[in-house]
């Protein structure tokens, strides 16, 4: 079988005698780590010339090697197909005249990408904003971004204190997930992001105090400037990011009150202040990824993803951000093209593109600048949140073999119901090698919140399993959310619950901001006449819809009884078959998780949990659909 292992545009010498297989396996409804990625088994390869340089000599005497602890990107084809495009290799350990090395690929990559970055390492320069009692009346009606809903937040002393300045920012988690896969560079699809009204409800409340001052905001407009233009349709050997620099030029105003532009086209800060930049990106592309950014001091401050067209489409965006006299501000671009063409022999990945943008700029007096990230959680990690909400909805995330760096999600509930789009393996069965009945779950699976010391539980929820022979009980999902307490305090027909930011200090006679734990919640909107006031002024009353911090529908029972009801039945009277299939190396290249694998000889649908290609045949490891939709 003609096999090549290739890491940065070179193929790796092989053993021509060395077995290899690949596991093919999507990830858990419980996890994103890297034992749900696919993988080979721990594979040797000489140690020639060519594989040491590579390998950067790791395993020589005296070396200072860090492909060892590096993801080494590579790509692994069999006869001709990619079975691998943009995984990555690691070193096991070296021997006398060998390495041992592994191959990965998928959801492991996707973790690693992530690693302990926490939610306030997110960008939210698009949700900065200069609040005043507009803006706040004004975000009541936003269905992403930000929102000011209603709670206690630990300065609420009595029923009539509605004050704007005490009210914490809450910032939709649909947002939030976009601009974690944005920020990884990666893009999603699923019909459940899009339609699932109980997931664009949901919210993450500040875990500190705004700090605000009172003033009313204004704008100057300093002026019109556009960028040069910058074009590329070249083939590159290797994967990989190209960057470039817009330039500063073609200036309509000179900017000489607040800003001066220096020959490399950055824009040099002249004031200390608060600026908003309005950006036209005019773009074409073919087949090609281009991120559009904008760097203050080298940090980006805002970036825009161009979608995949070959015609030229302008995007406009609008952001605030703080600067400080002498910073530099300019625009960039990063560009790569995941996906190889030319396969299998030769491969090149494509860059072809052309980019200009017009920037207009104010400068803005007054006002509050609210940036977001600062009242986001330090200690909840953008892992954890992904992986709560892979558990919470259900969601199995696969990641597309073709294009590296898209993921597709399906719920489990959808997916175990579509018997119209399953794989017909008929003719592939060659033998039921066993059956297997423990699924791992207990009885009674338990998924709960945190909450305060000595708070009982009211928000988790129960997973039966009606299996005698599992264990009794088991804790399958560890929120890393506290559910708050409800206060005594009610605006119209709604309790409002406790997110404490603010803290009275008695000492001092004022209330302090302090941080408190990271928790999801849901917005509800409720018809009432609120009575808002802003640094003690005169009380405006506010009629429209009000939205409010809530826990409704927030219990994993509720969790369990909407989005488990399938997953429930498949263990109910788990099945699992290991079978030795005749699949050809095209059959393993269209390996599909998200639809179910049929079989005449059972007259059986099954879920389809593990593919191994080996050298001789493959097996497959599925789970037995037999109690529902039929």
């Amino acid at each position: 079988m003609a096999r090549r292992i290739i890491i940065n545009g070179e193929d790796l010498d092989l053993y021509h005698d060395e077995k290899i297989s690949f596991n093919l396996r999507v990830n858990s409804i419980a996890d994103i780590s890297n034992r749900n990625s696919s993988s080979s088994n721990s594979i040797l390869i000489p140690r020639t010339g060519k594989n040491q340089r590579l390998m950067g000599f790791s395993g020589t005497i005296g070396n200072n090697s860090i492909v060892p602890y590096s993801s080494v990107r590579c790509d692994y084809i069999i006869q001709g197909t990619y079975i691998v495009v943009q995984g990555y290799l690691q070193i096991i350990n070296t021997l006398d005249d060998s390495y041992r090395i592994a191959i990965y690929d998928g959801i492991i990559d996707f973790a690693g990408q992530l690693g302990n970055k926490v939610i306030s390492d997110l960008d939210f320069t698009p949700e900065n904003h200069l609040l005043d009692f507009g803006v706040f009346e004004a975000s009541f009606n936003n269905t992403d971004g930000y929102i000011y809903a209603l709670g206690n937040w630990g300065k609420r002393d009595t029923l009539a204190n509605n004050a704007v300045e005490s009210h914490g920012v809450s910032v939709y988690a649909h947002t939030i997930w976009d601009r974690i896969f944005t920020e990884a560079g990666l893009t999603y699809t699923g019909s459940f992001f899009d339609n699932n009204t109980d997931w664009l409800s949901l919210v993450l409340p500040a875990t500190r105090g705004i700090d605000i001052i009172e003033a009313t905001a204004g704008t100057t407009d300093e002026g019109l400037g556009s960028t040069d233009t910058i074009t590329d349709n070249t083939n590159y050997g290797t994967y990989g990011s190209q960057f470039y620099t817009h330039e500063i030029d073609g200036l309509t105003d000179t900017y000489t009150a607040e800003f001066t532009v220096n020959g490399a086209g950055e824009i040099v800060v002249t004031n200390t202040g608060t600026m908003e930049i309005n950006a036209t990106i005019t773009y074409s592309q073919v087949n090609t990824r281009v991120r559009w950014q904008c760097l203050l001091n080298g940090s980006t401050k805002q970036t825009v993803d161009l979608p995949y067209t070959s015609t030229s489409s302008p995007q406009v965006v609008s952001f605030t951000m703080l600067v400080t006299a002498g910073d530099i501000i300019k625009f960039t671009l990063q560009v790569d093209n995941p996906t190889p063409m030319g396969a299998p022999s030769p491969t090149y990945f494509t860059h072809n593109f052309s980019t200009s943008s017009a920037i207009q700029i104010n400068t803005i007096s007054g006002g509050s600048l609210i940036e977001v990230k600062d009242y986001m959680s330090t200690e909840l990690t953008q892992k954890d949140f992904v992986k709560d909400i892979l558990q919470r909805y259900g969601l199995v995330m696969i990641r597309e073999r073709d294009n590296t760096s898209e993921y597709r999600f399906i719920s489990m509930e959808d997916l175990l119901d579509d018997r119209v789009n399953n794989i017909d393996w008929t003719n592939k069965l060659t033998k039921i090698e066993q059956e297997s009945y423990q699924s791992g779950y207990g009885q009674n699976n338990i998924g709960d919140y945190k909450y305060l010391s000595g708070v009982a539980s009211t928000q988790g929820g129960i997973l039966t399993v009606n299996n005698s022979n599992a264990p009794y009980e088991k804790n399958i999902i560890d929120a890393p959310y506290e559910i708050p307490e409800t206060s005594v305090y009610k605006l119209a027909t709604i309790s409002l619950l406790t997110v404490p930011i603010w803290e009275y200090n008695e000492d001092d006679l004022i209330y302090e901001s302090i941080e408190t734990s990271p928790r999801l919640l849901r917005v509800i909107k409720d018809t009432g006449n609120v009575v808002f006031t802003i640094f003690g002024s005169v009380g405006t009353t506010i009629t429209i819809d009000i939205p409010y911090l809530s826990l409704s529908d927030m219990s994993y029972q509720y969790f369990f009884d909407t989005y488990y009801a399938n997953f429930k039945d498949l263990l109910d009277f788990y099945k699992e078959i290991d079978v030795t299939l005749d699949l050809d190396i095209v059959d393993f290249k269209q390996v599909d998780f998200g639809r179910l694998v049929y079989f005449r000889q059972t007259g059986r649908y099954y879920y389809l949990d593990t593919v191994k290609i080996q050298e001789a045949g493959a097996t497959a490891k599925l789970i037995e659909i037999r109690n529902f939709n039929s």
